[in-house]
């Protein structure tokens, strides 16, 4: 059996606190008095980096309610649904587009949603549903490109989808911002719990049934 180098072994166990530290972190760095002061040239950095990290969350680990919320305190409610948008939408392209890339497309007897717990939803509508779930909302987006989904109906429920989280999560930034930072924290931990709730009731429900 061959084991992991020793370099590995030490790094693994502090992922997922280091992720926790980060969600606890960015808020107060964007809130606090460690935030720099802000002008043009920072403002336009900071959408541009953060939408990049929304686009490629298919591939790297982003923790994306929290840029989400982020974009909400730096630029508000409008501006900052608007960034996170358009960083959502660009990565359930990124999504679709590696599937569709894949060699060999899925089968037709195979859906994206028999392939993602078996939600029971039209491909389309599974990359929606899913899009505030970690780890599931990048997967489907895959699972949509390998099946060949119809893109302009997948690209109508993600973009609906990317709005509506984009401006439930800015509200939380703005929120923090304004008040206290700890709404800010409330958002990062709730918000992908509710978006989880379509996906538990619909496995619970084809449970019943089988």
């Amino acid at each position: 059996m061959i084991s992991a180098p020793a370099g590995e072994r030490r790094r693994s166990p502090w992922f997922v606190p280091a992720l926790i530290t980060l969600a606890v972190v960015a808020p107060f760095a964007v809130f606090g008095e460690f935030s720099p002061p802000d002008n043009r040239a920072t403002a336009v950095s900071f959408a541009i980096v953060s939408i990049a990290l929304l686009a490629l969350d298919p591939m790297l680990p982003v923790p994306a309610t929290v840029v989400l919320v982020a974009l909400g305190a730096r630029f508000g409610l409008v501006t900052g649904a608007l960034c996170g948008s358009i960083g959502l939408i660009a990565g359930t392209i990124v999504g679709l587009v590696i599937g569709r890339s894949m060699a060999q497309p899925i089968g037709d007897r195979f859906n994206v949603a028999s392939l993602t717990l078996g939600l029971g939803w039209s491909d389309p509508a599974a990359v929606g549903l899913t899009r505030g779930v970690p780890v599931l909302a990048e997967t489907t987006a895959i699972m949509a490109g390998m099946r060949r989904a119809p893109v302009a109906q997948t690209l109508l429920w993600a973009t609906l989808a990317a709005v509506g989280l984009a401006t439930l999560s800015s509200s939380f930034g703005v929120v923090g911002r304004n008040d206290h930072p700890v709404w800010a924290l409330v958002g990062i931990i709730t918000l992908p719990c509710f978006a989880a709730l379509p996906s538990i009731v619909s496995i619970g429900r084809n449970r019943e049934r089988t």
